[in-house]
């Protein structure tokens, strides 16, 4: 079939078509490679015969991306080294195919186009996957209409709307689903909506942060914990979170504490829109206690709230030292490596010594959760006896004020050893 076309880009599909071992990251295994703009017509096959196994996020962008194709006039040739029973059951054929659903009893894609087909048909799709763990189905339906519901709000995907993809193993009792679209990608929905040089890492690392989407700055109605929220769910049910926009990809992990917080890696490729994928533990979880600590957490409630002390301005009294945090992009304190020096060299000697700190944010309009923990933690683990008592806040906006006590609930609750 290859010879018999001329003038063709190509696309290999390696053997699997997955995600990294962490389950955080794009999918490994395959090469989006079109050597002439101007090609009709692309081919997908298989490197290595045949496609073992299609993780969801890689069924969803594939599905995407050929749509995508379509919309210009392409044609999605689909070679037969591509054509395994694997690549049928996952929903990758169908996907490929430019089909609004596919796949088998336990992985499904489906293609949501209006909010109201979503509405309509999303409850039944999580149902027929999940009927044997009905105690996964909550959390399924609340991060998969999350997620969609970003696509409607900020892809501007011209009508092509969502594609998504769930899969269930039985023998890990492990849900995996993504969401992926071809629209603008998240640095573009960002950006417009804030003062400052944002480049597409910081764009994405706010898009992270609760209260913060496009939707929350413009008007105030959308409150803009979607991805904070979906990604918080996840680690809670020891899981993982993963976003890929333009040529970044945002890795969050209950693995391992160090990855608790989302990390940017850049990828070899670029991918025009938006693609999440999440995994989560299935049975014998319950996520109703989680739900609502996630809840307090953006509220700033916890455990320890009541103990962090928040002052609108310094008292200047001589007995306590005064730190001063500063903004590093615009009006916001961004920098993981700088809350780490910060909180290395200048604030742990003070607490070691015994010293009281003011930690002053005075014209910080927002601190990110990753500058808060990176900042916080390491005091309240190495700051020596009674610590959060000889530390107060200055100046923090109440979008500043959740990230802090984020960082000291999580400081008072796990431990890293």
């Amino acid at each position: 079939m290859l010879n018999s076309v001329s003038n063709m880009a190509s696309i290999t599909i390696r053997r699997a078509v997955r995600i990294a071992e962490t389950l955080a990251g794009p999918p490994e295994g395959w090469h989006l490679e079109q050597r002439e703009p101007s090609t009709s017509a692309i081919v997908v096959r298989c490197a290595e015969p045949p496609v073992v196994f299609a993780e969801p996020i890689a069924v969803a962008m594939l599905g995407a991306w050929a749509t995508y194709q379509r919309t210009l006039g392409r044609e999605i040739i689909i070679d037969p080294t591509l054509q395994s029973p694997s690549a049928f059951r996952s929903g990758l054929l169908s996907a490929l195919a430019g089909r609004t659903t596919g796949g088998a009893a336990n992985s499904r894609f489906f293609r949501l186009v209006t909010e109201q087909e979503a509405q309509d048909k999303l409850p039944d799709y999580v149902e027929a996957m999940l009927k044997s763990a009905p105690e996964a189905e909550q959390i399924a339906l609340y991060c998969l209409s999350d997620l969609i519901q970003n696509v409607f709000d900020h892809a501007r995907t011209n009508g092509a709307g969502a594609f998504c993809a769930i899969a269930f193993d039985k023998r890990t009792s492990r849900v995996r689903l993504a969401v992926a679209d071809c629209g603008q990608g998240i640095p573009a929905t960002i950006k417009p909506h804030y003062e400052g040089d944002l480049d597409n890492q910081n764009s994405l690392l706010l898009a992270l942060e609760p209260e913060l989407s496009g939707n929350s700055a413009r008007d105030g109605v959308n409150r803009g914990v979607g991805l904070y929220f979906v990604r918080r769910l996840a680690l809670a049910a020891s899981g993982g979170f993963c976003a890929v926009t333009e040529e970044l990809s945002a890795r969050a992990s209950a693995h391992s504490p160090s990855d608790f917080v989302p990390r940017i890696v850049a990828l070899p490729h670029r991918w025009q829109g938006t693609a999440v994928a999440v995994t989560f533990k299935a049975i014998g979880a319950e996520y109703s206690g989680p739900m609502q600590a996630i809840k307090d957490e953006i509220e700033g409630r916890g455990p320890r709230y009541a103990d962090i002390r928040f002052f609108k301005k310094s008292a200047n009294a001589p007995d306590w030292q005064r730190v001063k945090i500063d903004s590093d992009n615009g009006k916001f304190a961004m920098d993981r490596g700088r809350a780490t020096a910060l909180a290395q060299d200048q604030i742990l000697p003070l607490l070691r010594l015994g010293a009281k700190v003011e930690l002053d944010f005075t014209g910080v309009a927002k601190a990110t959760q990753a500058f808060c923990h990176a900042l916080i933690v390491p005091l309240l683990r190495s700051g020596g006896a009674n610590v959060l008592g000889r530390l107060q806040f200055v100046g923090c906006s109440p979008r500043t004020r959740s990230p802090i006590c984020f960082a000291v609930n999580y400081a008072s609750t796990t431990d890293d050893a």
